[in-house]
């Protein structure tokens, strides 16, 4: 899926659909959005969590949205801000170590939260 916001974007998506390496099809804009459902809900009611979990985590986290986040906003809100410290701070070395199948299951169940 391509979105253009700007002249250059224009360009960049004229070029794409002018591409014959490129495969290009007209689709419902609900299909589109649902594609995307997780990816709102984490930047809307996730980000509502994430911001009321900000003294738990000693952050500065802005969010002007007036949302009433769920459970699972919450634990997804909290997964994230533990990642986002761990990846930040002194276990970064360790994080990047680990395997793929060790993170995996983490990402699995916040992927989960997300569901709605």
């Amino acid at each position: 899926m391509a979105l253009s916001f700007t002249l250059t974007g224009d360009d960049a998506v004229d070029m794409l659909l002018s591409s014959p390496d490129a495969d290009v099809c007209e689709t419902d804009p609900a299909m589109a959005v649902e594609s995307q459902k997780r990816s709102v809900i984490f930047h809307t009611y996730s980000c509502a969590a994430r911001e009321k979990l900000k003294k738990t985590f000693g952050m500065s986290i802005g969010c002007s949205l007036n949302l009433r986040p769920v459970w699972r906003d919450y634990v997804s809100a909290f997964l994230t801000l533990l990642y986002f410290r761990m990846f930040a701070g002194r276990f970064r070395g360790l994080m990047f170590r680990l395997p793929w199948w060790f993170l995996f299951p983490g990402m699995a169940f916040q992927k989960l939260m997300l569901n709605r």
